[in-house]
């Protein structure tokens, strides 16, 4: 005796056919839909025609001539200037000058007013982050221990750094040189932290 299996009932096969069609459809529909878009070779533009002049021949029309690529340099370098202030409240030439103040007592000053001049070169550093270079002062002082005069120079080259130091340094106060007024300087070395 065989066993006979009964055949499947023809409506539950229609909703596996239909889900599976549901399905397939979804699936390509995600495919068109998250697929990448065709890379499209477009036909290059022919450029338009430059009139040319009626005695050339007709096989120079479109000829170039390319010049060889030559090595870029950089920017030309602009001759370095030297840039002095000058305060003229002093009168008189700064070699007249031949009194003297103590090394110590110019050292105190100098260390005491550093902090106005490095604030000047910070400050302008924060708009140019490439500043740097030394910085001369020189500072005429009267007999009664005041700045009189200053000149401001050296490699760093910003005015604006010069105008501030001329401005800072015009408050400094020194012991009343001996023999006269005096000249002082020293030299400040800015450089941005890398």
């Amino acid at each position: 005796m065989t066993a006979s299996v009964p055949p499947p009932a023809s409506g539950s096969n229609v909703k596996y056919i239909l889900l599976a069609l549901f399905f397939l459809g979804s699936a390509a529909g995600l495919y068109f839909f998250l697929k990448p878009p065709a890379e499209t070779t477009e036909e290059p533009t022919t450029p338009a025609r430059v009139a040319v002049r009626d005695d050339r021949p007709p096989a120079f029309e479109n000829t170039f001539v390319v010049p060889e690529a030559v090595p870029d340099m950089g920017p030309a370098k602009a001759p370095r200037r030297r840039v002095v202030y000058v305060d003229g409240q002093g009168g008189g030439a700064w070699d007249e000058c031949s009194g003297e103040i103590t090394r110590s007592a110019i050292t105190s000053v100098f260390s005491q007013g550093r902090g106005g001049v490095t604030a000047c070169y910070e400050r302008r550093l924060k708009s140019n982050n490439q500043l740097e270079g030394n910085v001369m002062v020189k500072l005429k002082i009267s007999e009664n221990g005041n700045v009189v005069a200053q000149q401001v120079n050296g490699s760093l080259q910003d005015n604006e750094v010069f105008a501030c130091i001329r401005s800072v340094t015009s408050q400094w106060h020194f012991p009343p040189p001996s023999g006269g007024c005096a000249v002082v300087q020293a030299p400040f070395n800015f450089s941005r932290q890398r």
